[in-house]
């Protein structure tokens, strides 16, 4: 369920490359739309606190994780 929803999220940006938004808002739809334990498993697997970093090193971890998986 975690990586469809990443590939919905990613679809839907895709669709809409001109939203507007800025990096850091789109992590926090991201991160906040997933379930409580998905979101541990986001913290445990960044090893720190996700939602602290710069607006740019949570989406590349994000790109990473998914990409690569």
């Amino acid at each position: 369920m975690f990586y469809q929803c990443w590939d919905s999220y990613k679809d839907f940006l895709n669709t809409c490359p001109h939203h507007g938004f800025e990096t850091w808002t789109l992590v926090s739809h991201f991160y906040e739309g997933l379930i409580p334990k998905d979101r541990q498993m986001v913290e445990l697997m960044y090893n720190e606190t996700f939602r602290d970093k710069n607006s740019d090193e949570p989406m590349e971890y994000l790109v990473l994780l998914f990409e690569n998986a």
